[in-house]
Order: structure tokens, then C-alpha cells, then sequence
């Protein structure tokens, strides 16, 4: 160490004067030490290094062995370690170890605190942030449905066009069946007058009732055919119709589960930072010396608040029900998509409507009345 030669021969318990460290100095025979040194180690080293005693040693080499040396005396002085004056107040006297743990336990709870700010921050936040979840599921599910009922209005749109569409085609269909056959009776009427026959049963009744007769199957034909697609249309529509009641009802109670996921969400957040803020707070009394069931007690409602929010937790566990809806079929018969003609109801050919097999359709009546080829063919 320089001028101290070693601490062999010191005693850390031996004063001269005050139990301090300048007093351990004056009885351990550094008494030349005092004029430059204080009780903290500390002194005007550069003056001492000025005296030709110490011409040997720099400035620095002198505060760091006199330092050394305070620092071996408070290791080994048992006074020290209990109290000690300190140099820098005008006196009194306290317990280094008790200011050490002091220390430590202020340090200890100013973490606690820290701990309880920042999750009491972020339970001031929970309601933000359950706002801002619930408002993304609301706007999915109004995207959702959105595109549902343009889907839908599309496809009940196709339907409508579809229905006055086929519905036109039939019309056409049929009529240019009836034009023909009145010209075809026409033709044939010429020709059987041409050859002196025009006032015959075969020119006014018979040729004339076989190309109406045709004439209606034909027609009857195309009636069925126009049925069938009809039935296809309204059978594909109620599909779409089933399906989009089914999807609108399945999206309620599916939008209803991801709420529910998000206010489960935010109390299983809420349940964390109580934890977390009930725990900082019983340290913090603990750490002041407060014993932990006393700590227990004044947290009680932080408890409580966890206790309320697993319940909830609980309740939102379940599933929304969805309605089971029991779907009623009944195919339509070919014999509704019928017309009505001049107040006769005009079916099909098709056997299971009984339809225009053996009769005449109403619409070519002014080619041959029925009551009067049968009265002809009586006479």
C-alpha cells in the first residue's frame, strides 16, 4: 500500500479519542494522517502530496491506499458496523445494516408499485379494447350479411327474369301453334272447294277437327314442356331460399359466439391484471412489515372482482343455440303451371294431368266447334 506497510499491526477496534476512523488512526500511530484526512477515507490528498514526506507517492496513489485502509477498518471494526457518526451530519447515529435493509425494502416496494401502476394502466384499457373487438365481429358480420342479401336479391332477380321469360316463350310457342293450324284449315279449305267439295263434311268438319287436334297436342306439348322448366325455376328458387334463411340464422348465433369469445377474452385479461395488481399490493404490505392474512383481507375485493369475472367467464362458455328448422317440401304438380284460356283451364299432353289427348284447345274453337262435329257426324 505504499506508506501504509501493511495491517498486520493495525487493530480496527483501537481509537485514540472518538470511535471514528480519524480516532483509529491517531491510536494506531497515523497521526501525521489526520491534518489531511476525514472520517469518510476521504481528504486533500494533493496538499499531502506536497509535504516531503510522502515526495514518493502522487496524489492518486495516496487517496487510493488511504481509502483501501478505510475500507479494511469498517470491514473489521465491529462498532462500525453496528453505528457509526456520521461526518457529513452534525451527528447522531444509525445502523448500516438496518439502512441497507431499509434500502432494500424501499427498493422492493417501489417495484411492487411499479408493478400495480402499470397493470391498473392496462385494466383502464380492457373497455377500449372490448369496444374496438366487438365492433370488428359487428362489422364482419354486417359484411357478411351484406353479401348475403346481394346474393340472394341476385338471385331471386334471375328467378323473376327467367319466370317472365319462359312465360313469354310459351306464350309465343303456343300462339304460332294456333296461327298455323288456322292457316293449315285454310289451306285445306281451298283445297277441297277447288275440287267442287268446299260444302263437304270433309272439307267443313273432318280435315279441320284433325288439324285442330294435332294442332292441340302440339300444344300441349309445349305446355308441358313450359311446366316442367317452370317447376325446375321454382324448386331452384326455393333452395336459394331455404338456404339464405338457413345462413342468415347460422350468422346471427355464430356473431353472437364471437362476442361472447370477446367479452370471455377481456375478463380472462381482467382476471390477470387483478391477479397481478393484488399481488403488488400484498407485497407492498408485507414488505412495510403488515403481516399477509391482514394483506389477504385489504385485497378482499380485488377477490371478489376475480371470483365475478370467472363467473362470467362461465356464462359466455356457451354455445348460442340455433333453431332447427324443419324444412316442408311438396313438389309442385305440372297441372299448377296450367293456363287459363277463355275461362277453360289449358293443361298439358301429359298423362298425369289429364290433358289435351282427345280435346280440342279452347283457343281453336272457331276452327270446329265439338258439340257441332258430333251433331254433324250423327245426321
Amino acid at each position: 500500500m505504499g506508506y501504509i506497510a501493511d495491517y498486520n499491526g493495525l487493530n480496527a477496534n483501537k481509537y485514540n479519542g472518538s470511535k471514528d476512523f480519524r480516532g483509529f488512526l491517531a491510536a494506531n500511530g497515523y497521526e501525521n494522517f489526520l491534518p489531511y484526512v476525514g472520517n469518510d477515507g476521504k481528504g486533500d490528498f494533493r496538499r499531502m502530496a506536497q509535504n516531503p514526506a510522502y515526495a514518493d507517492q502522487t496524489q492518486r496513489n495516496l487517496g487510493g491506499a488511504m481509502q483501501e485502509l478505510h475500507n479494511w477498518w469498517s470491514k473489521n471494526n465491529a462498532d462500525v458496523n453496528r453505528r457509526y457518526t456520521d461526518p457529513r451530519s452534525s451527528g447522531g447515529y444509525y445502523d448500516p445494516r438496518a439502512a441497507t435493509e431499509a434500502r432494500a425494502r424501499a427498493d422492493e416496494i417501489a417495484k411492487y408499485r411499479e408493478q400495480e401502476r402499470v397493470a391498473s394502466e392496462g385494466l383502464g384499457r380492457l373497455d377500449r379494447q372490448r369496444d374496438i373487438w366487438r365492433g370488428n365481429v359487428e362489422n364482419n358480420y354486417a359484411n357478411q350479411l351484406n353479401d348475403l342479401e346481394n346474393s340472394y336479391t341476385q338471385s331471386k332477380g334471375a328467378y323473376e327474369m327467367n319466370k317472365r321469360d319462359s312465360e313469354a316463350q310459351n306464350r309465343a310457342v303456343r300462339s304460332q301453334i294456333m296461327e298455323d293450324a288456322n292457316n293449315q284449315t285454310n289451306s285445306l279449305r281451298q283445297m277441297f272447294a277447288a275440287g267442287g267439295a268446299g260444302d263437304s263434311s270433309a272439307a267443313q268438319i273432318v280435315a279441320p277437327w284433325a288439324v285442330g287436334l294435332e294442332a292441340s297436342r302440339n300444344a300441349g306439348s309445349a305446355q308441358d314442356a313450359f311446366a316442367r322448366d317452370r317447376r325446375s325455376q321454382d324448386l331452384e328458387f326455393a333452395s336459394a331460399t331455404n338456404a339464405y334463411n338457413k345462413n342468415k340464422k347460422d350468422w346471427e348465433a355464430n356473431r353472437q359466439d364471437a362476442l361472447n369469445n370477446v367479452d370471455s377474452q377481456i375478463e380472462s385479461s381482467r382476471i390477470d391484471l387483478n391477479n397481478r395488481i393484488m399481488d403488488a399490493r400484498q407485497k407492498q404490505k408485507t414488505a412495510n412489515g403488515q403481516g399477509l392474512q391482514s394483506a389477504i383481507d385489504q385485497t378482499r375485493d380485488l377477490s371478489n372482482q376475480i371470483g365475478n369475472s370467472q363467473n362470467k367467464i362461465l356464462d359466455l362458455s356457451k354455445e348460442t343455440p340455433k333453431a332447427l328448422e324443419k324444412v316442408e317440401f311438396k313438389a309442385p304438380k305440372l297441372s299448377d303451371y296450367s293456363e287459363n284460356v277463355q275461362g277453360v283451364k289449358v293443361d298439358s299432353g301429359n298423362t298425369d294431368q289429364a290433358g289435351l289427348q282427345d280435346q280440342l284447345d279452347p283457343r281453336l274453337a272457331a276452327l270446329l266447334d265439338p258439340n257441332k262435329k258430333k251433331k254433324d257426324l250423327q245426321a
